[in-house]
């Protein structure tokens, strides 16, 4: 009975002890975290309103949540028990483990896949207003307006996804928009997802252990849009993916393995296209305009490119308005112009009217993310959406 009432006193003392060490660690630092593998912004501490003080609890717990001691340290253990033990996802709702090596985010990029919170039509025509507004305003300045809609990788490897994944509604949320538009207006919009279906089963379009496209993804990209603008620009001419050497390497990095602490099961081949002639272009490193307050990527916000060959000052003058796709669609699309900016502007998607007037581009692209569709709608320039809202 009493070394029954011991193990018992030793069991209460090693619980105490396991949940106060993170605090007594912050303190002391006995433990050293690790970096933390979430490609996000971590919840920061919250300053006391004495108006409302309601709210300063689940804002605290937020942060605490975020930033406890060696909360990274305690993630990684935990992803390497799950996927060492059972094989799994240790982040169901956050990636998702495909057929053949592919991993998926979940999420808004899942929820689009399953065609789940569709597109309301009051959302798709406040959308077709904006662009349409946008077209207007750009054309009053000689710039010609498309609009490439990035599909998300579940949208295009849908036979890699899970047999548990179902699909509610048969389009995703970027296919339901490009299809919209498409069939409601003149944009010139820009439809990968059919071009990516048929070619995704002979080429490896997308990075399996990350979201983004690949640089052969990127380039098919670029290669649709020079298809369409060469409608506009005749004197636009295409190159052949035969003008590149493509150098093949392994890896095992990607944005979404490194949530899992970049376990070494996994593995992924980069396709790396350099061009036959050389790179046309040379990069200016002058940065014009300020980042934008709060966003992660500052050294990703703004790029610039220009054309060495002085023959090339004909060409017209490109201005790119992306996310985090338009990475690997900057260096290809390039080649085509006298001069290439590259906005990547924290997922707003917006007109940006001060760098459009500065830069005086003759083509401008937007690049979204078809799970971030949504956002074009928060940051708007059409002054009838402003008033509706």
């Amino acid at each position: 009975m009493l070394q029954n009432k011991y193990q018992y006193y030793l069991l209460v003392v090693v619980f105490i002890s396991l949940i106060s060490f993170p605090i007594i660690n912050t303190q002391l630092g006995i433990v050293k975290d690790i970096k933390s593998s979430e490609n996000r912004k971590m919840a920061e501490f919250p300053i006391p309103n004495i108006e409302n003080l309601d709210a300063y609890p689940s804002k605290f717990n937020l942060y605490f949540n975020d930033n406890f001691s060696i909360r990274a340290r305690l993630i990684e253990m935990y992803n390497t028990f799950i996927l060492s033990m059972y094989h799994k996802s240790p982040m169901p709702d956050q990636i998702v483990f495909g057929k053949d090596g592919y991993i998926f985010l979940g999420d808004d990029e899942l929820t689009s896949f399953r065609g789940k919170n569709i597109l309301t039509s009051d959302e798709l025509s406040k959308i077709k207003q904006e662009l349409e507004y946008r077209n207007k305003y750009l054309a009053k300045r000689n710039c010609k307006f498309y609009v490439l809609v990035a599909p998300n990788k579940a949208a295009i490897y849908y036979d890699k996804m899970p047999e548990n994944v179902v699909r509610i509604y048969e389009k995703s949320w970027g296919e339901q928009l490009i299809n919209y538009l498409e069939k409601n207006t003149d944009l010139n919009t820009i439809n990968l997802f059919d071009r990516f279906k048929d070619i995704k089963d002979t080429t490896q379009l997308y990075l399996k252990l990350d979201n983004h496209w690949n640089n052969l993804g990127a380039y098919y990209a670029v290669s649709e849009f020079i298809n369409h603008l060469k409608k506009d620009i005749t004197t636009i001419k295409s190159k052949p993916l035969s003008d590149y050497n493509i150098v093949k390497s392994s890896t095992k990095k990607g944005n979404i393995v490194e949530m899992l602490s970049n376990n070494e099961e996994f593995q992924d081949t980069i396709y790396s296209l350099v061009p036959k002639a050389g790179i046309e272009y040379s990069i200016d490193t002058n940065q014009k305009y300020p980042c934008i307050d709060g966003f992660p990527y500052c050294f990703e916000y703004e790029m610039h490119n220009h054309s060495k060959n002085p023959s090339d000052s004909t060409k017209p003058k490109l201005l790119i308005i992306s996310d985090s796709f338009g990475g690997a669609f900057y260096p290809i699309a390039s080649e085509y112009f006298r001069e290439t900016t590259k906005i990547f502007d924290s997922w707003q998607y917006k007109l940006n009217e001060p760098i459009v007037e500065n830069e005086k581009p003759d083509v401008m692209i937007l690049i979204m993310l078809e799970s971030n569709i949504r956002n074009l709608l928060r940051h708007t320039s059409c002054p009838d959406i402003k008033r509706s809202n």
